[in-house]
């Protein structure tokens, strides 16, 4: 269902942020209250709130219809040039079907928040005379709800990226690390220093004393997943027994052999 410069749909679930109940909504039509401000709510980190024209806003030429806008409010302690990208989507509850009417951008447009744009909504979100029409179930008793949620979207600064696979040999490199004096470790955790192989920075870190259980023998590194390896290696009476020969004169070495198959880029 599609209105010029609006989306609007229905769901089941209230709004996640905000809902501003209106008792006796034909007195307050009545008295040509321009403008009703909701208190201030949170959402995101920020606080906000709803601005409701009852009769419509006449300077954007609203009259008649039932104006609602979202209002990013306690600005002053945003840094200077602050500004935030959202998706703003607003309610209107349905008496009689007992589910939320929500109106949104009808291009998926986010809205961006900044000092010199403080509010963002509808001027015609409802013709007055269908919101008073008690078929459509938005009032009910005289009393009406409106609802908003404000979803705030993370900004990213580098965004064209691509996948770049190789196959075998690809970019290959060996690490070698040696721990003197084992016995005498008394850390729990020991880190090398940092080597790179291929443009990617890498450190070996290993448990002394051993870890956990044991983990997954997969794993595709990222922001979420930056460490990878066996905290069940070998056991520590196998490394100690001198028969086996890992440790020669009390020093143990490590090598790691790392094969970069697929990286990221920026392509443009």
């Amino acid at each position: 269902m599609f209105r010029v410069g609006m989306f609007i749909s229905k769901r089941k679930h209230e709004p996640a942020h905000y809902m501003l109940k209106i008792e006796s909504f034909s007195i307050l039509s009545e008295a040509k209250t321009s403008k009703i401000e909701s208190d201030v709510f949170e959402a995101n980190g920020y606080k906000w709130r709803l601005d409701l024209y009852p009769n419509g806003n006449d300077e954007e030429n609203g009259a008649g219809h039932i104006s609602l806008y979202v209002v990013i409010c306690d600005t002053e302690t945003c840094s200077k040039g602050w500004e935030i990208s959202v998706d703003v989507c607003f309610f209107v509850y349905d008496h009689i079907h007992h589910n939320y009417v929500t109106f949104q951008d009808v291009n998926g447009h986010r809205t961006r928040f900044h000092e010199k744009k403080m509010t963002w909504g509808f001027d015609k979100l409802i013709p007055l005379e269908s919101f008073v029409e008690s078929k459509n179930g938005y009032l009910l008793n005289d009393s009406c709800v409106f609802g908003v949620e404000v979803i705030a979207v993370p900004e990213f600064t580098q965004v064209d990226r691509c996948l770049l696979m190789t196959r075998p040999p690809a970019i290959m490199n060996t690490y070698t690390w040696t721990i003197n004096k084992f016995s005498t470790v008394t850390e729990d955790v020991l880190y090398s220093e940092v080597f790179k192989v291929g443009k990617v920075k890498w450190k070996l870190k290993i448990y002394p004393k051993g870890y956990g259980l044991c983990i997954e023998t997969d794993n595709w590194f990222c922001n979420s997943a930056d460490d990878w390896g066996f905290s069940g290696f070998i056991l520590l009476s196998e490394l100690n027994d001198s028969e086996n020969g890992f440790l020669l004169n009390d020093n143990l070495t490590v090598e790691a052999e790392i094969s970069v198959m697929g990286t990221l880029r920026y392509f443009f």
